[in-house]
């Protein structure tokens, strides 16, 4: 049964591949025989010089490529309790995980066999994890059925819309550009494939076996807003600004620029400033023709910011002490002369409890979800009879199952 699929943009994951992103390269001995010295023997006097002897002449023997390992599709590489893994099924959880990790970019064949070699220990993990499932749902009796399916994966749909706040066409574009399918094959494939199912069986098996330790009280959501008030839920006051900057260091290099440079920007940031504060003058316009902030692609935008740990000290001061609609004048700091321009303030405020309780519900759930789910595979394991035959060794670097 393959384990992998990727559920692009839908609010679940139901398996997590570890480790995709190792690489391991793989050097090749040199074998190249080089040729033997020349050995020059000394003649003794009053003998007779021997006939000479043609130096015996040695190709360089160039290395055969290795052949990759010959794979037994049919090998027991673990068991739990009567059920198989074959070689077949790692392959092929293999290959789809590749697809899946390398669609963007290619990588160098021995990279690749490292990886694989990688990521093998845990492609088994998942299919004894597999197992397990399919053991404990025949065990407890539960089946997942076509309406189950369909009605679990129309939940996740409208879960992504709503919080990205998005229509479903918005969704149906998003999927085209990510997965070049529309969002209406992309389910029916998800429907079909048996690792959907295995996720929902597993939900299924968490609800009837761990439904007190899932539950979330209103006691514990109130708890966690109450706890965690200052860090998640204050927002302090907000200044949004833009600004026009002549850079008294190499952008490049960030080391400051001459003395005569910099009197050179504060004579420019003089000039400008008075452009700026000109009846009907652009500040966006004239922060694209003047700033060197990456910032004047925007118009010298930057968005938000807090009075403290985001912006240095003099220019947090100065807009902080700035109406809105108005410049400062010049501000130095130790990116150069500034030019300020308030455009928005937001008050401190904090975050209604009620307009956060579902998402604090939520996340509570989610984590007691992650520490049930643990602690069902551990219970699994130890009362199932698991066998894993696969060494270190015996792990193959090439995918040749001819």
């Amino acid at each position: 049964m393959k384990i992998l699929l990727s559920i692009l943009l839908l609010g679940f994951v139901f398996l997590v591949s570890a480790g995709c992103d190792s690489q391991a390269d793989v050097s090749k001995n040199d074998q190249t025989t080089k040729p033997a010295p020349d050995k020059t023997d000394t003649i003794p006097a009053n003998t007779v010089t021997p006939e000479p002897v043609n130096p015996v002449a040695v190709t360089p023997v160039t290395p055969k490529p290795v052949e990759p390992v010959k794979i037994d599709p049919t090998k027991v590489i673990a068991k739990v309790n009567d059920l198989e893994i074959l070689e077949a099924d790692i392959l092929a959880n293999t290959k789809e995980m590749e697809e899946a990790q390398f669609a963007q970019r290619k990588m160098p064949e021995e990279q690749l066999a490292g990886w694989r070699k990688n990521v093998r220990p845990q492609i088994i993990d998942m299919l004894i994890n597999s197992k397990l499932i399919e053991i404990e749902a025949k065990n407890s009796n539960v089946t997942i059925t076509e309406k189950d399916i369909a009605d679990a994966l129309e939940e996740n749909v409208q879960n992504v819309l709503t919080s990205r706040s998005w229509t479903r066409e918005d969704f149906d574009k998003e999927i085209q550009e990510s997965m070049k399918m529309t969002l209406a094959e992309y389910l029916e494939k998800t429907k079909s494939n048996p690792s959907f199912k295995e996720y929902l069986t597993m939900e299924k098996l968490l609800s009837l076996k761990y439904a007190d330790d899932l539950k979330v009280t209103d006691k514990e959501v109130n708890d966690f807003y109450t706890e965690n008030l200052d860090k998640y839920f204050k927002q302090d006051e907000q200044v949004k600004a833009s600004h026009i900057l002549f850079s008294t260091m190499d952008m490049e290099t960030r080391k400051p620029l001459s003395d005569k440079e910099k009197e050179e920007a504060k004579t420019k940031a003089d000039q400008v400033l008075k452009e700026v504060k000109a009846p009907e003058a652009d500040f966006a316009a004239l922060a694209k023709k003047y700033s060197s902030c990456p910032s004047s692609a925007q118009g010298g935008d930057l968005g938000f910011f807090p009075r403290t740990g985001k912006m240095v000290e003099p220019f947090a001061k100065a807009a902080f002490e700035t109406e809105v609609g108005q410049i400062t004048d010049i501000v130095e700091t130790q990116f150069g002369y500034h030019i300020i321009k308030v455009t928005e303030k937001k008050e401190a405020s904090t975050t209604p409890f009620d307009e956060v309780k579902d998402k604090i519900s939520g996340s509570l759930k989610n984590n007691k979800k992650n520490e049930s789910t643990k602690k069902f595979y551990q219970d699994l394991k130890a009362k199932a009879d698991i066998v894993n035959y696969e060494k270190p060794e015996d792990s193959p670097l090439e995918m040749d199952s001819n």
